[in-house]
């Protein structure tokens, strides 16, 4: 997985899908416009590491580096916004006005 850098581009485009998952959450619940984010993530992220092996044998010796790059990447991020969520509860709340 290569490291990328976050610059506004990169903001857009987590933006956009953020933007894409609370107009789906508008007349789906939470829980399962989550759960098919997190689906569509594994595998567009699985697509990647395919699209960037040049061949089978890279591809397989690379996969499970990268499927733990990938997942350690999401531990780290998900801790980070569930702390900010905790520390910032009562005013994200009235943000989001639920």
């Amino acid at each position: 997985m290569a490291i990328i850098k976050i610059d506004r581009e990169f903001q857009d485009i987590c933006d956009s899908f953020i933007d894409l998952s609370n107009t789906y959450s508008n007349t789906v619940d939470y829980q399962k416009v989550s759960v098919a984010l997190l689906h569509a993530a594994a595998r567009f992220n699985a697509f990647s590491i395919w699209a960037n092996a040049d061949n089978i044998a890279e591809f397989k010796s690379e996969k499970d580096i990268n499927r733990n790059n990938f997942c350690d990447e999401y531990k780290k991020l998900i801790t980070e916004n569930l702390n900010d969520f905790e520390a910032n509860f009562d005013t994200h709340r009235i943000e989001s006005k639920l």
